[in-house]
């Protein structure tokens, strides 16, 4: 949006401009001198782009090369407007980038884990980024107390916008503000995207999950949970472990083992408040053909 009104408004400036060069600053009469101006102008406005960096070539072209002898003075004006031109654009696409991926913070519906949906925060923070439902996750970890209070969260996912653009999305606990602090940036390439489990999908499966049980059953004080969106084995044979099967979390004993291909989610726990060292408690194990069966 800032970028089209930016080149609207220079659109504008350069008409003007460029009338105001022919009519004002022509010395003497000069055959086509109007498409002359014109030429002059896109000449000065001409770009290279070296590492997605953008440099002025035809200005620095007019510089070196060009020596007008009649009508100089509106030629190098007319250059000079290109340049303008060149540098508004510039400046533009800056500003929409700096706008785009600036941090900025959303609420929490709850600091409390055993009463937040992360489902609906979720969809929360689609509505407020216009974020689709093919968001892929990344990585993701969240702890907390045993009475459920979060103390430390952080989640990154993708978005795939077009063919040649993603979105990196990166959220973080604000424990101070109480508010989720969000950053994003945007990527040409995305090698790993099309492996990623669906974030929404993924969040339904985490609402499933019982913690507030699993935590008072527990001697520890504090938990972590923690996964990412890389497949991979899975064969060990201490703890508990989980598995789903037809939208239900289903517990699995060690002769299942091992399980090929699965994304993986662990829950550990520490007797200390904050985490430094855990030990693992659960393991939560699916597979993406069965991301996809969650029906909200």
């Amino acid at each position: 949006m800032i970028t089209v009104i930016v080149s609207i408004l220079s659109l504008l400036f350069i008409i003007t401009g460029i009338i105001f060069i022919i009519k004002k600053k022509k010395e003497e009469e000069e055959k086509n001198i109007a498409w002359k101006v014109i030429g002059y102008f896109i000449l000065g406005g001409a770009t290279f782009t070296i590492n997605k960096f953008p440099l002025p070539v035809g200005f620095i072209i007019f510089i070196l090369l060009f020596r007008p002898k009649i009508n100089r003075k509106a030629k190098t004006y007319a250059a000079m407007l290109g340049l303008f031109g060149f540098l508004m654009n510039v400046s533009s696409v800056w500003l929409e980038n700096y706008m785009f991926e600036r941090p900025r913070h959303i609420e929490l519906a709850t600091t409390n884990l055993y009463e937040l949906s992360f489902t609906g925060q979720y969809e929360k923070l689609q509505n407020e980024l216009n974020i689709s439902d093919q968001a892929k996750l990344n990585e993701f970890t969240i702890e907390f107390s045993k009475s459920g209070e979060i103390n430390r969260l952080k989640f990154d996912f993708i978005e795939h916008v077009n063919e040649t653009e993603y979105i990196d999305y990166n959220l973080y606990y604000d424990q101070e503000k109480k508010q989720l602090l969000i950053e994003r940036m945007r990527f040409d390439s995305r090698i790993q995207y099309p492996e990623l489990p669906p974030v929404k999908d993924f969040f339904y499966m985490i609402d499933k999950i019982d913690l507030k049980q699993l935590a008072n059953e527990e001697e520890y004080q504090s938990f972590k949970l923690f996964g990412n969106g890389i497949k991979t084995g899975f064969a060990v044979k201490e703890h508990e472990k989980y598995v789903i099967e037809n939208s239900e979390l289903k517990k699995i004993n060690n002769d299942s083992l091992p399980v090929d291909e699965t994304y993986l989610l662990k829950i550990c726990g520490s007797k200390e408040s904050t985490i430094e060292s855990c030990h693992i408690l659960e393991y939560y194990l699916y597979k993406s053909e069965e991301v996809y069966r969650w029906e909200y």
